[in-house]
């Protein structure tokens, strides 16, 4: 268990190849969705924990794991013959297409995400939607706690909107409330923690159709504190 084989190995190898021919600098932001062996996929999110595994093996060979907040100042350091920094994320907590949304799959599935994290000592940080928390518009004490679990393994947590809209398909004003309606639940765990909530990432990473609607959506980012997090 925990090696790619044949294809797989040679997909991730090959993934790795373009930052280092293009730029002296050079990161990877990478975004997954669930870790599970999944029979229903229909939106091809899974990753196998086998595989994921595997592509944390040939990650540590060619790459430093580092926390989203380094990302910037790796670039800065201009560092062409260093190892290409690489931070992990996680989309769509605290679950993406769960076949069956059972708050003990759930809770199997989260435990055994942050073990794979913490037993290799890689920090990642989880882009919530806060929408999955309610069951039958009752907020789910369960599911809280999956996002505290996050928190209390020392991983960070991120807004990922409220109910994952398309900024390029709402109006700016629709789509900033249901950024702010998105941050309740997680904003109270990390101040509980004395973590920060910074960072933010787009829906579908659209970042609106027009200049002026990014740029308005920008400063909006800025005056409530948030970081909007790229995937490369």
């Amino acid at each position: 268990m925990g090696t790619l084989k044949g294809e797989a190995l040679r997909v991730v190898k090959w993934g790795l190849r373009p930052w280092r021919r293009r730029t002296r600098a050079h990161a990877l932001i990478l975004l997954y969705h669930r870790i599970a062996r999944d029979t229903s996929d229909p939106w091809k999110l899974c990753v196998t924990p086998e595989n994921f595994r595997g592509q944390l093996r040939v990650l540590q060979r060619h790459c430093e794991f580092v926390p989203l907040t380094a990302i910037p100042d790796c670039l800065a350091a201009m560092r062409p013959s260093g190892r290409t920094p690489v931070a992990i994320t996680f989309d769509d907590l605290p679950y993406a297409s769960v076949p069956a949304e059972d708050n003990a799959q759930l809770r199997a599935m989260t435990a055994r995400l942050l073990q794979h994290l913490q037993a290799d000592r890689i920090p990642a940080v989880g882009f919530v939607n806060e929408a999955k928390l309610y069951r039958g518009g009752v907020l789910d004490a369960e599911r809280i706690d999956l996002l505290r679990s996050w928190i209390l393994a020392g991983f960070e947590l991120g807004n990922h909107t409220y109910s994952h809209p398309s900024l390029n398909r709402v109006p700016l004003e629709a789509f900033q409330a249901d950024v702010l309606r998105g941050e309740t639940v997680t904003r109270a765990l990390t101040q509980e923690a004395g973590r920060p909530l910074r960072w933010f990432r787009h829906p579908f990473l659209h970042l609106g159709k027009t200049a002026e609607v990014r740029t308005a959506f920008q400063d909006f980012l800025a005056v409530h504190g948030y970081i909007a997090a790229p995937v490369t």
